[in-house]
């Protein structure tokens, strides 16, 4: 399997650090795995070179930019990836986004920090219905 995993970068947080084990693991059982961030940030980069990830990094340079959609989407058609797996908000938005259209493509996106019962902003309830476009959405434990 062909699996593109997407974060925002490779900094030393928590979700970063999850992706990149993830990553490591499928790769560990034999899939073809590539990271793509639009930050350079690199703290788990070394992990990821020993397990022999290849990591694609398109920097943006506004608060939102269509830049990282069409690069993703370039890749993902271009690396014709079986799989796509995005962490954090603003990734999966891309990932949702590049995606759009694109046949015999499973995308999964992470909700990291969703709190039920917790307020809930406009923007937000607006982002989370690009998540029907994933084939799955999967939680971090038990929220």
């Amino acid at each position: 399997m062909r699996v593109l995993c997407v974060i925002d970068d490779l900094g030393s947080g928590g979700a970063q650090r999850q992706l990149a084990n993830v990553a490591r693991g499928l790769a560990g059982r034999g899939h073809l795995v590539e990271l793509f961030t639009y930050f350079p940030d690199a703290h788990f980069l070394p992990l990821l070179d020993a397990a022999g990830i290849r990591v694609h990094v398109r920097e943006k340079t506004r608060r939102f930019s269509i830049a990282p959609v069409r690069e993703l989407r370039r890749l993902i058609t271009g690396g014709r990836f079986d799989t796509v797996l995005a962490f954090l908000e603003t990734p999966a938005v891309y990932a949702e986004l590049a995606t759009r259209g694109l046949r015999g493509v499973r995308l999964v996106v992470g909700e990291r920090n969703t709190v039920p019962g917790g307020r809930v902003s406009v923007a937000r309830v607006l982002k989370s219905q690009l998540h029907r476009a994933a084939d799955a959405v999967v939680a971090n434990t038990h929220t």
